[in-house]
């Protein structure tokens, strides 16, 4: 008997979950501390101790391009996400899980690709990838055009879901180019200002007093979302450092990137704003869409697991290529909806077929998908904005499970796969600007 797990990729952290919770969150960092790779929550509580040895880009530029400083073994993003994803299933992975990966709504075929084989190197059993904004978006009941909002790492990005019975990724932009980082700096700095000015102690004065700021610094956000101002406290030796700080103080520093965010959402039309957890763990943003009269909902900690688990089933295909899913049932409508004729036009037309991890872009040349005898002559055309495929006479397929013979008309997510031969098509979306739909 198999065991659902959700694995949720972000630059900020990576998260394990299964049906019983949360198995492990962590952070997305690495440091080399000699000749130790020093690997999740442990590299962010040295990050500032030696920040030319840290590493926290590697799952936002997943890529096999050689580091500009070396890590230890780790020569490339993919060596540093590799060992990060190694350590977390070697202490929380077990031997009957089969995983899911929630990916960010940015990534482009080829690091989809380098994380199937990143998973298959960490001898993860994975049966398919869906992206995060979609399974948070299926929660949500109200409205048939939704913006996502989630802050990553360096920068916070904006996501279209629309669809009245399914929850539809839209093409993804970047909202901000300020993301978790940038603002943690500017909060930081400003609290440290406040310090020297009321106490004379400047935390930034030492590495080790500014790691201690930046460690506190979630939880007294946390507490500054909640209340109008608060006590902040820092133990330095024999030394308790407090300054009181406002809620207002903080918001003044980062209005500018508020604004931002504001007139993103004002720009995009939708019914609903959904703000990522994270996002939403800013003192006062919430504030600042419902006093633009934004109707804004925040998503649960764990909207993104949940709804890949509550979807599972759904999402879940063949271990030896799994699919990428861009759209889910809606939280009102029945799983069954997700699967739909083979005929029935829910979905774009697809820009490339995708064998494995080769992505072949699609044309008006006829693309040939068998070349040996019995199936012979089947191939896939663009024709008038459709992409079309051939079945020869005695020629027979499946797309999406279903038999079907004769010259069909594929959309973007189908799979197709000729009896009697294991190798499946899936046929995707790929965007220059903005990867994979």
């Amino acid at each position: 008997m198999s065991n659902p797990v959700v694995i949720e990729i972000s630059d900020i952290a990576l998260s394990v979950a299964d049906a019983s919770g949360l198995r492990q969150s962590s952070a997305a960092c690495a440091v080399l501390d000699g000749r130790e790779l020093v690997l999740g929550d442990a590299a962010r509580a040295r990050a500032r101790l030696n920040p030319r040895q840290t590493h926290d880009r590697f799952w936002a530029q997943l890529d096999q391009q050689p580091l500009h400083r070396a890590a230890g073994n780790a020569k490339s993003h993919a060596d540093l996400a590799w060992f990060h994803l190694h350590a977390i299933w070697k202490a929380v992975g077990r031997a009957d899980d089969e995983v899911i990966f929630a990916v960010p709504p940015d990534w482009d075929r080829q690091q989809l690709a380098l994380l199937l084989g990143i998973a298959q190197a960490c001898e993860i059993r994975t049966v398919g990838l869906v992206a995060a904004p979609v399974a948070a978006a299926s929660g949500v009941a109200d409205g048939e055009r939704l913006l996502y909002l989630d802050t990553q790492w360096q920068r916070v990005r904006a996501t279209p879901i629309d669809g009245d019975r399914q929850r539809a990724l839209g093409v993804s932009i970047e909202a901000s180019k300020r993301g978790m980082s940038a603002l943690y700096d500017t909060w930081a700095a400003l609290i440290a200002e406040h310090f020297l000015h009321e106490t004379r102690f400047d935390p930034l004065h030492r590495a080790d007093s500014e790691q201690l700021l930046y460690a506190r610094l979630p939880e007294w956000l946390r507490t500054l979302r909640e209340h109008a101002s608060a006590a902040l406290e820092m133990d330095v030796g024999a030394r308790v450092y407090r300054v009181e700080m406002s809620r207002q103080s903080l918001v003044s520093a980062v209005a500018a990137d508020y604004q931002t965010l504001v007139a993103a959402a004002r720009g995009n039309n939708s019914d609903r704003v959904l703000l990522g957890h994270r996002l939403a763990s800013y003192p006062g943003l919430a504030d600042a869409f419902a006093q633009h009269d934004i109707a804004a909902t925040v998503c649960a900690e764990d909207a993104v697991l949940h709804g890949a688990l509550l979807h599972f089933d759904a999402i879940r295909s063949d271990p030896g290529a799994p699919a990428f899913v861009t759209r889910l049932p809606r939280a009102n409508v029945a799983p069954t909806a997700v699967a739909a004729p083979v005929a029935d036009e829910i979905g774009p037309t697809p820009s490339h077929a995708l064998l494995g991890w080769r992505a072949i872009a699609l044309s008006e040349r006829p693309l040939p998908l068998v070349s040996d005898a019995p199936g012979a002559g089947v191939s896939v055309r663009l024709h008038q904005g459709k992409a079309c495929l051939h079945l020869p006479d005695g020629v027979s397929a499946r797309i999406n499970g279903q038999p079907v013979s004769g010259d069909q008309v594929l959309r973007a997510g189908d799979r197709l796969r000729l009896d009697r031969r294991d190798a499946e098509w899936q046929f995707i979306v790929a965007n220059a600007d903005h990867g994979q739909e």
